[in-house]
């Protein structure tokens, strides 16, 4: 057997840690530029030595070369690697570690440059490779340091894209992209943004106008991410984009599914990778991405690296644990909410940030074990950890090696989810095929409901009349519209002379609520079919909680307890105020803009026709 070469190549180069991190990170678009070949894959397998997958290549089109691919491991700003064990080809085995180190040159804003590490371990397959694979490997790392100097060369000149692509020309066709594009500006989409996207379609890679999150692009380009949400669902509309349905892994986070439309979309999934089934939720679990047109540009998803950190960027740390051997983990600095997870059996281990007696002086080792943690000799989900105590060791006593990952748990706000979307004013008007398959129940944890009524509605037809009354309510319709979709919410339906109105954020909710109730006595006075002896007197009630949406007369609806509840707000309303649930006072933000609004909230308990306890609602006056 031939003896594992080492190859190594190491640059300095005028950036943070954190900015080649990013950079280098994404193996995917790396592997791309510098033209290393595509993978496909077979499945996933799990035994003793771990979890891998079994992938393959056809060099020059028709060599079909097979390998075990182990998950990748790394830290996050320190260091990944991939260990790949192959079954025929030029090479056994190879092992690759990229580490970033502080050099001793400084940044001219302050701060370090970075020294990057390049580290192959490489056994050829007989002598005879043994002779040519040591220049192919050493010809890689040059194209990393390459690929990683043409984006300091770019970034030094300003481009407002640095990351560098593969090609020069990608075969957009731009007259028909430029025509569609005049033709958005006689919508309200904002002209602002048409050089920003006209510019990433003519640019960039297949992999970055393929399944593009809004929220990225807007960080990237400095822009208000929802005014950038809207924009991309007119270029739909127009025939610019296309739109995808992805349903997220709770745990790995990766599209594990997509559908072109919700009607498509399936309830329940099932994640190979982390071993798992889940029920889809439109809150976490569904995301909307973007495509350029096929008219527009012919686009390719293909993958040229199983799964770098960039795939996962929410966790900091994952390695391998071998059997009956110890490691040792570092949990970053801050206050952010972790856990340890270990892929394929999911046993998981919250990890707070407070004082801890276990976690005084020298900390005992985890035991990780078929069962799951244990310390101390006990089992364990959550354990504390202290500020001046964050090396984590951790002993695996089970019989086989596992994978495990430290996370963060709070899910980053650069997905898009459906919740969001359906409920802005946009999408369910220029996209109301996009409803679930009769019959779909899908849930949704977070949302805000509105429910408002007239007061008196018996009353004001008899005195005004029926066809006067009539129009009044119809214009109320639109005014109540207005203020609904300033404030990012959206109308589900109209109920004889009531409202139905969703928002994702309470705040929202209630400012649209207040903001009716303070311009109501200017629509009475102004509206066509206005009665000075009969005005309109508005009802409004907001809760927030979960509940099922479902397509009812295809139409996305919401139903469920929660639903109930604000409609029974709602009823409590003794007209011109606004009345809120203790749910929608507890959010985060809502105190702080009552308070802003020069309003006051008047706290009572009151029994819900239909619901068991009694619940507390606000007055807002």
């Amino acid at each position: 057997m031939l003896a594992v070469r080492k190859h190594v190549q190491e640059q300095v180069v005028p950036l943070s840690r954190d900015e080649v991190w990013n950079l280098l990170s994404d193996t995917n678009h790396m592997n791309r530029v510098i033209q290393t070949f595509r993978l496909d894959f077979e499945g996933i397998v799990a035994d003793k030595s771990g979890v891998y997958l079994k992938a393959f290549t056809k060099l020059m089109g028709f060599y079909r070369m097979t390998w075990k691919e182990y998950p990748f491991e790394w830290s996050k700003g320190h260091y990944y690697s991939v260990y790949r064990e192959f079954d025929n080809g030029p090479i056994k085995s190879y092992h690759m570690v990229v580490e970033l180190h502080d050099a001793e040159e400084k940044l001219p804003g302050g701060g370090k440059a970075t020294r990057i590490v390049l580290d192959a371990n490489v056994q050829s397959a007989n002598l005879l490779w043994n002779l040519i694979v040591p220049r192919t490997v050493n010809k890689k790392l040059k194209q990393i340091i390459n690929y990683t100097l043409s984006y300091v060369q770019q970034t030094i000149q300003g481009k407002s894209n640095p990351i560098p692509q593969s090609k020069r020309d990608y075969g957009v066709n731009q007259a028909e992209l430029d025509r569609l594009f005049a033709d958005l500006l006689k919508t309200e989409a904002k002209p602002a943004y048409i050089p920003l996207l006209r510019n990433h379609l003519l640019m960039c890679d297949d992999d970055m106008v393929i399944n593009m999150r809004v929220y990225e692009r807007a960080r990237e380009w400095s822009c208000n991410r929802d005014d950038l949400l809207r924009f991309f669902l007119y270029c739909t509309q127009a025939g610019i984009l296309n739109l995808s349905w992805h349903l997220i892994c709770p745990n790995c986070r990766v599209s594990k599914e997509s559908a072109d439309t919700l009607s498509q979309v399936n309830t329940s999934y099932h994640c190979d990778f982390c071993g798992i089934s889940y029920d889809n939720n439109l809150d976490k679990y569904m995301e909307l991405c973007f495509s350029v047109h096929p008219a527009i540009r012919k686009a390719y998803k293909q993958f040229y690296c199983s799964g770098g950190p960039a795939v996962s960027p929410h966790i900091e740390t994952q390695v391998f644990a071998r059997s009956q051997q110890p490691i040792t983990l570092q949990i970053p600095e801050g206050n952010t909410p972790y856990r340890l997870r270990v892929l394929q059996t999911n046993h998981t281990m919250e990890l707070k940030t407070q004082l801890s007696k276990e976690l005084k002086g020298e900390s005992a080792p985890f035991i990780y074990t078929s069962d799951g943690w244990w310390l101390n000799s006990r089992p364990v989900d959550q354990i504390a950890y202290s500020e001046e105590h964050r090396t984590l060791s951790i002993h695996n006593q089970s019989d086989r090696d596992v994978v495990v990952v430290l996370e963060n748990i709070d899910w980053e706000e650069l997905t898009v989810t459906a919740a969001k979307v359906c409920t802005m004013h946009e999408f369910r008007r220029m996209f109301s095929s996009e409803i679930l398959a009769p019959g779909h129940e899908i849930g949704i944890e977070n949302v805000t409901f509105m429910f408002t009524d007239l007061l008196g509605s018996t009353s004001f037809y008899e005195h005004v009349g029926d066809a006067p009354a009539y129009g009044q309510v119809r214009q109320h319709f639109d005014y109540m519209a207005q203020w609904i979709q300033l404030n990012n919410g959206t109308i589900v339906k109209n109920i004889g002379d009531a409202v139905m109105a969703v928002f994702e954020k309470p705040e929202d909710g209630i400012k649209a609520a207040l903001e009716i109730q303070q311009h109501i006595d200017q629509f009475n006075a102004t509206s066509v079919n206005a009665s000075q002896d009969e005005p309109l007197v508005l009802k409004i009630g907001l809760h927030h909680g979960s509940a099922i949406s479902v397509n009812s007369d295809n139409r996305m609806d919401y139903f469920g307890r929660n639903v109930n509840i604000a409609a029974r707000v709602q009823g409590l309303s003794k007209g011109n105020d606004v009345m809120i649930s203790g749910d929608c006072m507890a959010r985060t933000g809502v105190a702080e803009l009552i308070a802003g609004m020069n309003v006051s909230a008047q706290p009572f308990e009151a029994s819900l026709r239909g619901i068991e306890n009694k619940l507390v609602v606000f007055q807002l006056i």
